[in-house]
C-alpha cells in the first residue's frame, strides 16, 4: 500500500504541493486493530523531513471517518484565520488508492504529548505535568478565541440538540437502568436551570486527547486526528477530554502495587473497581474526584476554562455526563461502551458536595 499511495503522489505532487521536497519513503506510524480504525503513514522527503501524511481505512467502517476529518480540515483550510490554519494539518486529497480509501494531509510538527507522558517519572513529576496542563490550557484558549462564532443564551432548542438528543441516543445504543434514569433526569433539571445564560460556541477537535496533541519546544504546535471535530458547538468536549485522557493511562504510566498507581490513587482504586473492571475506570475517577495535586490540577484547569468563556460553574452538572455519554458513543467496540457506562454509574455516585456538581467552588 505505501508504494500505491508513493506513486499517486509523485504523481500529483506538484499539484498538491507545489514547490515542497517531494515524498521518497513511507513508514507506518500507526496502527489500531479495531474495525474503523485507520494506519498512519508518514511520507518523508529525502533529508528525511516530514512532506505528507497518509491515513487508510482498514475496513469500510472507517471511512465516514476519514470523509469527516477531509471535511472538517477543507473546512478550516478555506475559512479559519492563519493562526487556526497553521495549527491543523492541510487536506492534500480524498482519494480511493489500490481500493482503499485514503486521506491525505501535510505533516504537523513535533511529537505526540504521550510520548513524554510516558517516560519513567514524567506523570509523577508534578512540574512537568503542571507544563503539559499549561501548553494544553493555553492552546485551547487560543483556539477558543480564533473560533467563538456566537454566545447565544441557552434555551430549549440548544438543551434539546446538546442535552436532550445525546442522552436520546445513548440510551438507544448503550443502554438504560434505574442509575442512568436518575442521573439524566438530574442532568435534565439542571439544564433547564442554565435556560437564560450565555452558553458560547466555538470550533471543537472532539478529541483533546494526549495522544493528538503535537509538542514542539515546550508548547502546543498543532492537533493531528480531526474527525470527530465541529465548527460550532458549546465547549465542553474539548475543556473534559484532556484531563480525562491525561487521567485514564496513569496505571500504565506510573504503575503501582496491583497494577495500581502512584500519586496517592491506591485508595481510589478500590473504591471505584466496585462499578467496573475497566482498566482506565479508576484513573479517570481519581482525576476528577480524587485527592492530591493532581487532582486538584484537573479541577484549576477546567473551572479556569469555564471562567474565561464567561459560562456558569453549574454547566458541569450538565455538560460533564453528557460528555462521558457522547464518549462511550464514540466507537462501537463493546469493552470500550461497557467501561464508559460503569464510569457514568461511578458519577453517579458521586457525592453532591463534589467540585463538578457546584457552582460555589473556588479554584483550586
Amino acid at each position: 500500500m505505501i508504494d500505491l499511495i508513493r506513486s499517486f503522489l509523485a504523481e500529483r505532487w506538484g499539484e498538491l504541493r507545489p514547490g515542497a521536497a517531494r515524498p521518497v519513503a513511507g513508514i507506518v506510524i500507526g496502527a489500531d486493530r479495531d474495525p474503523a480504525a485507520k494506519v498512519t503513514i508518514l511520507f518523508l522527503d529525502a533529508s528525511g523531513q516530514p512532506s505528507a501524511v497518509a491515513k487508510v481505512a482498514r475496513q469500510p467502517q472507517g471511512e465516514a471517518g476519514l470523509g469527516a476529518e477531509y471535511e472538517m480540515l477543507l473546512r478550516f483550510s478555506r475559512l479559519a484565520s492563519d493562526w487556526v490554519r497553521d495549527q491543523t494539518p492541510t487536506p492534500l486529497a480524498l482519494q480511493r488508492i489500490g481500493g482503499r480509501l485514503v486521506l491525505l494531509t501535510t505533516a504537523v510538527p513535533g511529537r505526540p504529548m504521550r510520548t513524554a507522558y510516558y517516560a519513567p517519572g514524567h506523570v509523577t513529576n508534578r512540574r512537568r505535568v503542571e507544563a503539559d496542563f499549561a501548553a494544553a490550557t493555553a492552546w485551547l484558549a487560543t483556539f477558543h478565541r480564533e473560533t467563538m462564532s456566537a454566545a447565544p443564551l441557552f434555551g430549549d432548542a440548544a438543551q434539546d440538540l446538546w442535552v436532550d438528543r445525546v442522552i436520546e441516543r445513548y440510551r438507544s445504543e448503550i443502554g438504560w437502568d434505574e442509575v442512568e434514569v436518575d442521573l439524566f433526569g438530574r442532568v435534565r433539571e439542571s439544564a433547564r436551570d442554565l435556560q437564560g445564560l450565555p452558553i458560547p460556541l466555538v470550533a471543537s477537535h472532539g478529541d483533546y486527547a494526549i495522544g493528538n496533541i503535537m509538542v514542539e519546544s515546550g508548547r502546543v504546535a498543532g492537533l493531528i486526528d480531526w474527525e470527530r471535530g465541529d465548527q460550532a458547538r458549546p465547549p465542553f468536549r474539548d475543556i473534559y477530554k484532556f484531563p480525562a485522557s491525561y487521567s485514564m493511562y496513569l496505571d500504565r504510566a506510573a504503575p503501582g502495587r496491583h497494577g495500581s498507581v502512584r500519586l496517592g490513587r491506591d485508595a481510589f482504586d478500590g473504591a471505584w473497581r466496585r462499578y467496573g473492571t475497566w482498566r482506565h475506570l479508576p484513573g479517570i475517577g481519581f482525576g476528577f474526584f480524587g485527592t492530591g495535586w493532581l487532582p486538584d490540577l484537573v479541577c484549576h484547569y477546567v473551572l479556569a476554562h469555564l471562567d474565561r468563556l464567561g459560562v456558569t460553574r453549574a454547566a458541569n452538572a450538565v455538560f460533564f455526563p453528557i460528555f462521558l455519554a457522547e464518549e462511550a458513543m464514540a466507537l462501537p467496540d463493546p469493552v470500550f461502551r461497557a467501561g464508559y457506562r460503569s464510569i457514568i454509574h461511578a458519577v453517579a455516585d458521586t457525592p453532591q458536595s463534589s467540585w463538578l456538581w457546584t457552582s460555589e467552588v473556588a479554584v483550586r
